[in-house]
């Protein structure tokens, strides 16, 4: 990963970071934590699962620090369901905050 994809990509963690946890809503103007979730597809996964790095790395959510404490404690896919996020959901979710990221960058 070249440097300027290593700083954009950064910039989307704190991007994620400011949004508030998907599961209970918490944003106290502390940054919460992008937690990393599975592709979808078992042809993405060629990219490196969950991963802090290379293109699997946007596949991210935000989490407060006690969400993803306790997401880690279960299975990733029994979680989001449980909270109300469906995998299909938490795709579109992710797939909403990349382009948003991008669009709102244009030009810079």
């Amino acid at each position: 990963m070249g440097a300027g994809t290593l700083e954009v990509l950064k910039k989307y963690y704190r991007f994620i970071k400011q949004k508030p946890c998907v599961v209970c809503g918490r944003y106290g103007g502390v940054l919460n934590h992008a937690d990393h979730v599975k592709a979808w597809s078992p042809k993405l996964r060629d990219i490196g699962g969950r991963s802090h790095k290379g293109d699997a790395a946007w596949f991210c959510v935000p989490l407060c620090p006690e969400c993803h404490a306790k997401r880690h404690t279960m299975r990733e896919a029994d979680f989001y369901e449980q909270n109300g996020w469906p995998l299909h959901k938490l795709y579109a979710y992710i797939a909403h905050n990349v382009l948003t990221f991008f669009l709102e960058r244009a030009g810079e």
